[in-house]
């Protein structure tokens, strides 16, 4: 069985790494990858005489090759139970045929029927899947809670909302291609406990997309 394919022989080449030594590192970089996308922080362990141009080098190559996308389709499917009912539904101020994104699914981690539990203290994994009806440079995703009958934004927001950003995502984005978006969202122990329905607002200069979920907060 061949441990390397025939571009990362010649990459070890020339950046002089040996064949162990450059797996290990691939493994490192893989398993922190992994870890991130099931929401724990974590950083790859690296040997510290490893040069920074050398570990920028190998990401981006595996990147490229599309490991660390491997591994977070793989992580996704451990992760996310696949509900039999549509846990989502389509948010009243936004309906699809006023916005140019199509939500073909959500899911979230342990969640099959709504209203989906989100632990204080914890990370919530959510995905979806959407295809752009239009060419979008960017785009940005922020969560709203439904209170006393009033949307607010939900305090703390995503670690990181540019969609852009996410593994699943190239931008610009086109028109007619799907996308695939995961993200974690931590839940502040002091938030109170409380049912509520959930919107999360896809926009750039005006919001492009939106599902809402019915959530329950609770210790």
């Amino acid at each position: 069985i061949a441990l390397l394919t025939q571009k990362e022989r010649k990459m070890c080449h020339s950046l002089g790494l040996q064949t162990q030594e450059y797996l290990n590192i691939k493994t490192e970089i893989l398993k922190a990858a992994g870890l991130r996308l099931k929401g724990i922080p974590a950083k790859p362990s690296l040997p510290k005489s490893l040069p920074r141009n050398t570990k920028c080098h190998i990401i981006k190559y595996l990147h490229k090759a599309d490991f660390i996308m491997k591994t977070f389709l793989l992580c996704l499917a451990c992760l996310v139970s696949l509900a039999a009912a549509q846990i989502a539904q389509s948010c009243s101020d936004y309906p699809d045929n006023k916005v140019s994104v199509y939500l073909s699914s959500v899911r979230i981690v342990g969640c099959a029927v709504p209203p989906c539990k989100f632990y204080k203290g914890k990370n919530a994994t959510v995905a979806y899947n959407f295809k752009a009806n239009a060419d979008i440079a960017t785009m940005n995703i922020k969560l709203y809670g439904k209170i006393d009958g009033i949307w607010v934004e939900l305090p703390g927001g995503l670690p990181d909302p540019n969609i852009c950003h996410n593994i699943g995502v190239k931008c610009p984005m086109k028109s007619g291609t799907e996308y695939l978006v995961t993200f974690n969202v931590f839940v502040d122990p002091n938030y109170p406990s409380l049912t509520t329905l959930a919107e999360a607002r896809m926009s750039d200069s005006a919001v492009e997309g939106c599902f809402a979920v019915e959530l329950e907060i609770t210790g």
